[in-house]
Order: structure tokens, then sequence, then C-alpha cells
């Protein structure tokens, strides 16, 4: 939720762009629709840098930098382990397709008795 002085600023800087009340709350509207699209694919790292700043206070730059690479490379490594698993289903399924090739293939009537039924 924004502070009153955030909301009281953004209505005096749309004012400068719009003509009317009811343009001003249109153009807003269509300002936090964009900042939000914009941030969505985000999330997770401004998740991360909302705790760290909750619990420190301040960052410095490098220590933006190091909260980003390090939630990126958390979800690099979880995407990486679900790449893993869907493989490793893969393995399982065709490991599975051929002990059933073989069962039946093992179980098949020899040629010379295939030819006999005929």
């Amino acid at each position: 939720m924004p502070s009153v002085s955030d909301v009281e600023q953004a209505v005096a800087l749309a004012t400068l762009v719009c003509k009317s009340a009811q343009a001003v709350e249109r153009f807003l509207s269509f300002c936090e629709q964009q900042a939000h699209d914009l941030l969505r694919p985000h999330g997770p790292i401004i998740m991360a840098l909302s705790i760290v700043l909750k619990i420190r206070r301040t960052l410095t730059g490098a220590e933006i930098d190091d909260v980003i690479a390090t939630t990126v490379a958390g979800l690099q490594l979880a995407a990486e382990r679900r790449l893993r698993a869907e493989w490793r289903k893969g393995e399982l399924a065709a490991e599975r397709f051929r002990a059933a090739c073989d069962y039946l293939n093992a179980v098949r009537l020899p040629s010379s008795a295939q030819n006999r039924v005929q």
C-alpha cells in the first residue's frame, strides 16, 4: 500500500500530463499496471531484497548485487533439478518399456512353432 505522500506526489506528477481528474486516475492506474507487469518476472529477487533490507536496514550496491546473484543462482539450481527429475522420469519410462519388450520377446513362441500354428 503506497503512503499518502507517494500518492500525493504521483497525482501531482500526473497532473503535469493530464487535464482532468478522471484522466489522472486512469493514467495512474495505467502506470500501476505497467509497474506490476515490469516487476512480476523479478518477484523472487524483489522478495529476497526486501527480506534482507528488513533485516539489515541498508545495503550497498555490492551487497544488492550479491543478493541478486545468490537468488538467481538458487532459481537456476531449482530449475536444473526439475529438468533432471523430468529426464530421470523419461529414463525410467524407457527402462520399463524395454523390460516389457524383452518380456514379450522371451514369451513369444519360437519361429518354428509359429510356422506350425499358421
